[in-house]
């Protein structure tokens, strides 16, 4: 019986000394698997943080880009707007410029008109005139009559017809006055009416020099 005590305490120490064992591996282990663990934590905490940078980097990045955009966008519109004002400005001036012309051609077309007809109006008698002293001179010719026998001066005068000007007196009238040609010679003429009131100051004056000269004669 005694032999069997220290065996059986034995058994009972080994068996405790085992359990013991087991505990600190298992402990071992979990603090092992908990280091791993933070350490797996710390590198993804790392990982993450430079993740946000780089995401925060992006966005600055895109803010910028996008800045960039909205202020070309801005600036292609303004030279936009800006050629389009331009191209206003210069069809305007090209109506401006051919209305100008239009109406000068249309002044010197009437202006040549009333010469036209003026010049008819001059010459065309005579021209109808000497037709008909040619005509008559011819007559003469074909009846061997000498001009110098009186002939020819028992032809009753020419009658000249009712003359036909090519152009009507509408088709010669001056063009009338643009507002800012009827402005310009309105202040012409009020500038010019304290000159006409001076002559008329100075021919009162001299008449009345005049008179005071006549009553000292006499």
């Amino acid at each position: 019986m005694t032999r069997c005590l220290p065996t059986f305490f034995l058994a009972s120490a080994g068996q405790a000394a085992l359990k013991a064992y087991d505990k600190v591996s298992k402990v071992s282990a979990e603090r092992e698997r908990y280091r791993t663990d933070r350490d797996s934590y710390r590198t993804k905490w790392r990982t993450s943080e430079q993740q946000i940078k780089d995401t925060e980097a992006e966005v600055e990045r895109l803010e910028k880009e996008l800045a960039d955009a909205k202020a070309a966008a801005a600036k292609a519109e303004t030279k936009k707007l800006k050629e389009e004002e331009r191209e206003k400005l210069r069809q305007a001036d090209a109506k401006g410029y051919e209305a100008g012309i239009k109406r000068a051609t249309l002044e010197y077309t009437q202006v040549a008109h009333k010469m036209v007809n003026d010049e008819l109006e001059v010459r065309l008698p005579d021209f109808f005139k000497l037709g008909y002293a040619a005509g008559a001179d011819a007559m003469a010719g074909v009846m061997i009559i000498q001009p110098e026998s009186g002939f020819l001066r028992q032809f009753p005068k020419p009658i000249i017809p009712d003359l036909e000007l090519p152009y009507t007196e509408k088709e010669c009238a001056p063009l009338p006055l643009e507002e800012d040609e009827g402005e310009d010679m309105a202040e012409a003429s009020e500038v010019e009416k304290p000159a006409d009131g001076e002559k008329e100051d100075r021919a009162t004056e001299a008449e009345g020099q005049q008179e005071v000269a006549a009553t000292e004669n006499l």
